[in-house]
Protein backbone atom coordinates (compact mmCIF):
# COMPACT_ATOMS: atom_id res chain seq x y z
CA UNK A 1 0.00 0.00 0.00
CA UNK A 2 1.69 3.52 -1.16
CA UNK A 3 1.98 6.23 2.07
CA UNK A 4 -0.10 8.89 0.10
CA UNK A 5 -3.76 7.60 -1.34
CA UNK A 6 -5.17 9.84 -3.23
CA UNK A 7 -9.40 9.34 -2.80
CA UNK A 8 -11.17 10.54 -6.19
CA UNK A 9 -14.51 10.24 -6.08
CA UNK A 10 -16.18 9.65 -9.93
CA UNK A 11 -19.55 10.22 -10.89
CA UNK A 12 -20.33 9.52 -14.96
CA UNK A 13 -16.96 10.52 -15.52
CA UNK A 14 -16.01 8.38 -18.48
CA UNK A 15 -15.66 10.64 -21.30
CA UNK A 16 -13.56 13.06 -19.22
CA UNK A 17 -11.21 10.54 -17.30
CA UNK A 18 -7.68 10.55 -18.85
CA UNK A 19 -5.92 6.80 -18.04
CA UNK A 20 -2.89 8.17 -18.56
CA UNK A 21 -2.43 11.01 -16.50
CA UNK A 22 -3.49 8.97 -14.12
CA UNK A 23 -1.22 6.60 -14.36
CA UNK A 24 1.83 8.98 -14.99
CA UNK A 25 0.72 9.77 -11.36
CA UNK A 26 1.31 6.65 -9.77
CA UNK A 27 4.49 5.62 -11.10
CA UNK A 28 6.17 8.82 -10.90
CA UNK A 29 6.31 7.93 -7.22
CA UNK A 30 4.48 6.03 -3.82
CA UNK A 31 1.24 7.49 -4.13
CA UNK A 32 -1.90 5.32 -4.64
CA UNK A 33 -5.31 6.20 -6.02
CA UNK A 34 -8.57 4.85 -4.87
CA UNK A 35 -11.43 5.96 -6.99
CA UNK A 36 -15.00 5.69 -5.48
CA UNK A 37 -17.16 4.69 -8.90
CA UNK A 38 -20.29 7.02 -7.04
CA UNK A 39 -22.85 5.09 -8.89
CA UNK A 40 -22.13 6.06 -12.67
CA UNK A 41 -24.56 5.10 -15.01
CA UNK A 42 -22.07 5.37 -18.07
CA UNK A 43 -18.99 3.88 -19.01
CA UNK A 44 -16.85 5.29 -15.74
CA UNK A 45 -16.47 1.64 -14.20
CA UNK A 46 -14.80 0.56 -17.09
CA UNK A 47 -12.35 2.90 -17.53
CA UNK A 48 -11.47 3.01 -14.30
CA UNK A 49 -10.85 -1.08 -14.30
CA UNK A 50 -8.64 -0.53 -17.69
CA UNK A 51 -6.85 2.10 -15.66
CA UNK A 52 -6.17 -0.48 -12.71
CA UNK A 53 -5.30 -3.15 -14.80
CA UNK A 54 -2.64 -1.00 -16.34
CA UNK A 55 -1.33 0.50 -12.83
CA UNK A 56 0.85 -2.78 -11.19
CA UNK A 57 -1.19 -2.52 -7.57
CA UNK A 58 -1.07 1.14 -7.16
CA UNK A 59 -5.11 1.86 -8.20
CA UNK A 60 -7.82 0.49 -6.80
CA UNK A 61 -11.87 0.88 -7.19
CA UNK A 62 -14.89 0.89 -4.83
CA UNK A 63 -18.50 0.73 -6.91
CA UNK A 64 -21.52 1.80 -5.03
CA UNK A 65 -24.42 0.82 -6.91
CA UNK A 66 -26.30 3.97 -6.33
CA UNK A 67 -25.28 7.54 -6.22
CA UNK A 68 -24.67 8.72 -2.86
CA UNK A 69 -23.09 12.08 -3.09
CA UNK A 70 -19.90 13.59 -3.38
CA UNK A 71 -19.24 14.06 0.49
CA UNK A 72 -20.27 10.36 1.72
CA UNK A 73 -18.16 8.67 -1.65
CA UNK A 74 -15.50 10.51 0.19
CA UNK A 75 -15.88 9.48 3.48
CA UNK A 76 -16.04 6.27 2.03
CA UNK A 77 -13.11 6.44 0.25
CA UNK A 78 -10.72 7.57 3.18
CA UNK A 79 -12.09 4.69 5.48
CA UNK A 80 -11.51 2.81 3.34
CA UNK A 81 -7.88 4.45 2.61
CA UNK A 82 -7.18 4.47 6.62
CA UNK A 83 -8.25 1.28 6.89
CA UNK A 84 -5.90 -0.39 4.56
CA UNK A 85 -2.73 1.16 6.41
CA UNK A 86 -2.33 4.63 4.53
CA UNK A 87 -0.08 6.84 6.09
CA UNK A 88 -1.73 10.08 3.82
CA UNK A 89 -4.74 9.92 2.56
CA UNK A 90 -6.31 12.55 0.90
CA UNK A 91 -9.00 13.22 -0.79
CA UNK A 92 -9.53 15.47 -4.25
CA UNK A 93 -12.22 18.33 -4.20
CA UNK A 94 -14.24 17.31 -7.08
CA UNK A 95 -15.18 15.64 -10.47
CA UNK A 96 -12.18 19.03 -11.87
CA UNK A 97 -9.75 16.98 -10.42
CA UNK A 98 -10.31 13.87 -11.88
CA UNK A 99 -9.04 15.39 -15.34
CA UNK A 100 -5.78 17.22 -13.44
CA UNK A 101 -4.33 14.68 -10.98
CA UNK A 102 -1.08 16.23 -11.30
CA UNK A 103 -2.61 19.25 -9.22
CA UNK A 104 -5.50 18.22 -7.08
CA UNK A 105 -7.41 20.08 -4.90
CA UNK A 106 -7.00 17.80 -1.66
CA UNK A 107 -7.76 17.07 1.72
CA UNK A 108 -4.66 15.80 3.33
CA UNK A 109 -5.35 14.15 7.01
CA UNK A 110 -2.19 14.32 8.69
CA UNK A 111 -0.99 11.52 10.77
CA UNK A 112 -2.14 12.36 14.41
CA UNK A 113 -6.02 12.48 12.79
CA UNK A 114 -4.96 9.09 10.98
CA UNK A 115 -4.16 7.44 13.90
CA UNK A 116 -7.00 8.38 16.02
CA UNK A 117 -9.50 7.36 13.27
CA UNK A 118 -7.95 3.89 13.07
CA UNK A 119 -9.13 3.61 16.92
Amino acid sequence: MPGTLIVVPCLDEADRLRPEEFLRLVREGSTGILFVDDGSRDATRSVLEGIRDRADGAVRIIGLERNVGKGEAVRIGLREAIGAGADCPAATGGAVATTRPRNPAAVVLPASSVASMRQ
